[in-house]
């Protein structure tokens, strides 16, 4: 293959690898993260949080986070940034 089309073979499969997450996040399978935020909670994978977050990287993973001031509907919309770009 040429470079062209091994650089397209990566794109799709890292979409393949994000939407496949999703899938699972929106099933609860395999999350590792519960986030309480404004009243909700929320579930994804750790290491997508710390992927695409300094704020989750910095935090040590394992047990709940609480965001009680943060508005759930906004934080929604940055989760699924975070499985969708």
């Amino acid at each position: 293959t040429s470079g062209a089309d091994g650089a397209a073979m990566a794109a799709a499969h890292s979409v393949r690898v994000l939407r496949e997450l999703n899938r699972q996040r929106a099933a609860g399978q395999f999350c590792d993260a519960t986030l309480g935020v404004g009243g909700r909670e929320f579930r994804a994978h750790w290491p997508v949080l710390a992927s695409c977050s300094r704020f989750f990287r910095a935090r040590d993973p394992g047990g709940p986070v609480a965001l009680p001031e943060a508005l759930a509907d906004t934080f929604q919309l940055l989760l699924d940034f975070f499985y969708t770009g």
